[in-house]
């Protein structure tokens, strides 16, 4: 499986971001730096499941949420 991350208003303060995902007991199984405006990850190595996800730079959280990977 493969997700695509597209950030258009992407500007400094939101730049190098780190998309971090873990299992439902809140491990990290996958972390990826977001270093463009458009960044396609390759989930395959995960089991299909529910996650979740977070989205940071090194000063905030930007966002967080559940992923689905059938």
């Amino acid at each position: 499986m493969e997700l695509r991350i597209v950030n258009e208003e992407l500007s400094e303060k939101f730049y190098d971001l780190r998309f971090t995902i873990y299992n439902l007991l809140g491990k990290e199984v996958y972390s990826f730096q977001l270093r463009s405006t458009d960044s396609q990850l390759d989930l395959s190595e995960l089991s299909g499941g529910i996650y979740f996800y977070k989205l940071a730079n090194n000063q905030q959280q930007i966002a967080d949420g559940k992923l689905v990977i059938e």
